[in-house]
């Protein structure tokens, strides 16, 4: 399967119309700014996840009384796009959700737009039924730290004081960490961070800076529109993951009817509804 290529001066850019997922980022100067991808480790570097993000308590949810069986993260991840248009600076895709595993006559378009260090992409929903649609959104981008994840830091733009969800394994805790009130960085080291997941929410600025104090490498994600940001790494992987979401994961004995879970979005019928997710490199 071949690869979409976006290039300018500064930035090139590979996506697979498998998932619509990311697979490189390299700047001129032949630096990759994406986790290279170990399979022992982690079978993505950037997947799209939907049309629930995070696992399933049951590994199914209910709607309209049959179960839908879905996959940690969902199905689009694994499910083939087609290319809708593609030049030098921008590619777009689109999914028809596949009605044997979503039950709404729902579109999916990404599109990517490379201007200068930023790649700016979109998600554009189309629910096309004649009824409501129910669904979660997230994006997961792995940011390559070869010099150690433990010289991360979240800085924001002003102060904040986030609200921090932990995890217990794949669910979300009903455990929350106190970080401070107006910070302006998060260490991304610190013993909040010992399960390599958290969720902030409560985010007044939409944006984030993930600065390695090492190297003096900067990455700012904008995540407009979007809920939630995770905060992952995965042990022995030299990555940070910036992740905004729509929703929470689920807690353990979650209602299992897709409607009801934790700040599920409601699509109506014959509506549109767009996500902007930008991501600017500014090397070391």
């Amino acid at each position: 399967m071949d690869e979409l290529l976006l290039k300018n001066d500064s930035l090139q850019v590979s996506v697979s119309p498998l998932g619509a997922e990311v697979t490189r980022m390299t700047a001129s100067s032949g630096k990759e700014l994406l986790w290279e991808g170990t399979p022992s480790l982690w079978g993505h570097v950037s997947p799209l996840l939907f049309p629930f993000p995070g696992t399933l308590e049951k590994g199914y949810y209910l709607c309209g009384g049959k179960k839908y069986p879905m996959p940690q993260g969902g199905f689009v991840k694994d499910s083939l796009f087609s290319v809708l248009d593609q030049n030098d600076h921008q590619a777009i895709l689109r999914l028809s959700m596949p009605e044997e595993k979503y039950p709404f006559a729902l579109d999916l378009l990404v599109a990517y737009t490379l201007k200068n260090r930023q790649l700016a992409m979109e998600y554009n929903l189309v629910n096309k039924g004649f009824t409501p649609a129910y669904y979660g959104l997230g994006r997961q981008f792995a940011i390559a730290c070869p010099e150690g994840t433990e010289y991360q830091r979240l800085v924001f733009d002003a102060p904040e004081s986030p609200v921090v969800h932990q995890m217990t394994g794949p669910y979300l805790s009903d455990e929350t960490a106190d970080v401070g009130r107006g910070i302006t960085q998060l260490a991304l080291g610190g013993s909040h961070f010992g399960s390599g997941c958290l969720f902030l929410s409560s985010l007044k600025g939409m944006a984030a800076t993930l600065v390695s104090v090492k190297t003096g490498r900067r990455v700012r994600v904008d995540f407009s529109g979007f809920e939630y940001l995770r905060i992952w790494r995965r042990q022995r992987a030299q990555f940070i993951s910036i992740e905004p979401w729509t929703t929470l994961p689920d807690r353990d004995g979650a209602e299992s009817l897709l409607s009801r879970k934790s700040g599920i979005e409601i699509l109506p019928p014959g509506k549109t509804r767009q996500y902007k997710h930008l991501v600017t490199w500014i090397e070391e």
